[in-house]
């Protein structure tokens, strides 16, 4: 394969690096928005739409969120597969013509959701599907982690995170909670949020964010999300009719109370970040190859993104949203 990568920052290197490790013979481009890094392996670009020319198999999206639809199409229309880092954009703008393009060239577009690989919430599903705790009433989730710890090599003032107009913000920042209770659950009827800046972080962007949700199957939902924390603090609480399940992320651990049984029952996941990754890669790979529609779906980007957008419209405009009635894209 021939692949193109678009941005080579921190999940780009780690993109990179996963798919050099399953498929050693790759060829790869890369484009850098200035200037080119001295004594990089790799054939570089500054001119885009040049380094289109060199007809890549698949291009990797992983540059500021509010680029990834304008280079996403200009691939597509090229014939590339595209790998395009979550979220799959700040606004709805251009993501109808994005889907158009990809199905008129019979296209492989996946969106760089890596927590439905994640082995934790893996089992999560498969309890929710085994009905272990019976139907499921209601979900909490959460995630925060101190903004200016997430890249301590970086400033974070500088960082698309701080930017609203760029694509920051905790709400599509943090979409992975969005998505994955999407996965879980299937989707949203209603949403109403608050949401904003409360400490002193230097952004323009939303720093928490509280969102409630209701599934179409009558499921009500939370999300906890924050720029905050000062220790890293991701996981979900479900409710059901017959017990409760627990994950948590920083330790591992899945707890699982059922009426049955009258106790705790623990499961230890095997957990190795990168592997969760390079799982990601692995079955994008395969999509390609097989034609293979991916787990992660343009659409699902598009409908997770609908949603979390309401979410910051119901908190700018203090209402609740009906979500049975799609967002137009245009």
């Amino acid at each position: 394969m021939k692949v193109l990568f678009v941005g080579l920052g921190s999940i780009g290197k780690r993109h990179l690096n996963n798919l050099l490790s399953l498929a050693q013979e790759t060829e790869v481009l890369v484009y850098r928005h200035s200037k080119v890094e001295e004594d990089s392996p790799f054939k570089q670009y500054t001119d885009y739409d040049e380094a289109l020319q060199e007809f890549p198999d698949a291009v990797f999206i992983c540059n500021p969120t509010y680029l990834h639809v304008e280079f996403a199409i200009k691939a597509a229309k090229k014939g590339c597969h595209l790998f395009i880092e979550k979220p799959l954009s700040h606004n709805l703008n251009g993501v109808n013509e994005l889907i158009k393009t990809v199905q008129e060239n019979n296209l492989i577009a996946f969106i760089g959701c890596n927590l439905r690989f994640h082995p934790g919430l893996k089992k999560v599903k498969n309890l929710i599907e085994m009905k272990a705790i019976g139907e499921i009433y209601s979900v909490s989730v959460f995630a925060g982690q101190y903004l200016p710890d997430w890249r301590p090599y970086q400033d974070y003032r500088t960082t698309y995170s701080a930017t609203e107009e760029k694509g920051g913000g905790v709400i599509l920042d943090l979409i992975h909670e969005f998505d994955y209770l999407y996965w879980l659950l299937g989707d949203f009827n209603e949403v109403c949020a608050f949401a904003g800046k409360v400490s002193n972080l230097e952004i323009n962007s939303e720093d928490i964010a509280e969102i409630l949700l209701k599934t179409e199957s009558g499921v009500i939902a939370h999300i906890h999300l924050d720029y905050l924390q000062r220790t890293y603090s991701r996981g979900c609480k479900v409710i059901g009719e017959k017990g409760t399940i627990i994950w948590d992320y920083s330790t591992n651990v899945i707890r699982e109370y059922n009426i049955l049984d009258s106790e705790w029952k623990s499961y230890d996941i095997q957990f190795d970040v990168n592997k969760m990754y390079e799982q990601e890669m692995n079955h994008f790979l395969k999509c390609i190859k097989h034609n293979d529609c991916p787990l992660v779906s343009l659409e699902d980007g598009k409908r997770v993104l609908e949603v979390a957008a309401a979410a910051k419209k119901s908190a700018k405009e203090k209402i609740f949203i009906d979500l049975t009635e799609r967002e137009r894209c245009e």
